[in-house]
């Protein structure tokens, strides 16, 4: 059996209890701790990742990258602050009304799919429930921030799409293997309120960082068909166990 590791959260130390707590996402931890223990093979998205199974479980790990079509450059004027996700509680959505607040005079474009909560929309907000991968792209390269108020994630696709668009990226808590920071594509901020909407303000009010780095580590690093190639031997050793 393969376990693919989802997010930061399906490694946690908790699961070591080995009890009927629910996680967040409502598995029980001593079905967590199982497929942590007893997977024939794991399958990780980040270095930090693999670096926790091997210090908490000791257990080895295939690093495979989110992959990625390699997308070109779109050059479009850039007129909203953008989020996309899904409604549920760790995508965390009703954050970016309290944010949308505080810039009364900028326009926030939600990407979110079954969203119920209509009557708590403020007027700068806009909901859009679908779009296709192509639509996506394009508001991509008009956002002037993508967002992401995630309480955890793994290594987000949105993260990857932006850079490929040369997007700054602010977010409440993700920063897979510290990504935002080394290759300059944005910021993290550790689940600071303030320093969010601080760092909101900065981009706004000033040039924002827009070199080539996280799209070139991104061509390089998921849209390698290094990844694939890597799958398909690991399910042929699967085959041959």
């Amino acid at each position: 059996s393969i376990f693919f590791i989802g997010s930061d959260n399906d490694i946690k130390e908790k699961y070591k209890k080995n009890n009927n707590n629910l996680n967040i996402k409502h598995v029980r931890y001593r079905d967590c701790l199982n497929c942590l223990l007893n997977s024939n093979h794991l399958v990780v998205q980040t270095q930090y990742q693999q670096k926790e199974l091997d210090r908490l479980y000791n257990r080895k790990s295939l690093l495979l990258r989110n992959p990625i079509e390699k997308i070109k450059l779109l050059k479009r004027q850039r007129k909203h602050i953008l989020w996309i996700g899904k409604d549920d509680d760790v995508k965390n959505p009703l954050l970016v009304f309290k944010i949308a607040k505080l810039f009364p005079y900028e326009l926030f474009l939600m990407i979110i799919n079954n969203f119920s909560k209509i009557n708590e929309i403020p007027k700068n907000v806009k909901i859009i429930k679908f779009m296709n991968n192509i639509q996506i792209q394009k508001k991509i390269s008009e956002a002037k921030i993508l967002i992401n108020t995630s309480l955890f994630e793994g290594f987000p696709n949105t993260f990857l799409e932006a850079g490929l668009q040369k997007t700054p990226i602010i977010s409440l808590h993700s920063n897979p293997d510290n990504i935002l920071n080394k290759l300059q594509a944005g910021y993290c901020v550790n689940g600071s309120f303030k320093r969010f909407v601080s760092k909101i303000n900065d981009i706004l009010n000033k040039t924002p960082r827009r070199n080539s780095s996280f799209r070139n580590y991104i061509l390089k690093n998921h849209c390698s068909q290094q990844n694939l190639y890597n799958l398909k031997k690991l399910i042929k050793n699967i085959n041959h166990d």
